[in-house]
């Protein structure tokens, strides 16, 4: 499938955008928190784990 990509109708064109980035929702004691990952393509499940510590 292609992701991280936008459709123009108008044109019946698909763009593909260079990066993707994700959120993860997180509870805490201070409520819901959405740490955004950047260029997640980019790294390894251990460095995500990492981005996320």
């Amino acid at each position: 499938p292609m992701l991280n990509s936008s459709f123009i109708e108008e044109t019946n064109e698909v763009i593909l955008k260079g990066s993707h980035n994700i959120g993860i929702a997180m509870a805490t004691a201070h409520g819901l928190v959405v740490p955004n990952i950047k260029k997640v393509q980019s790294l390894s499940i251990l460095e995500i784990t990492k981005e996320l510590a």
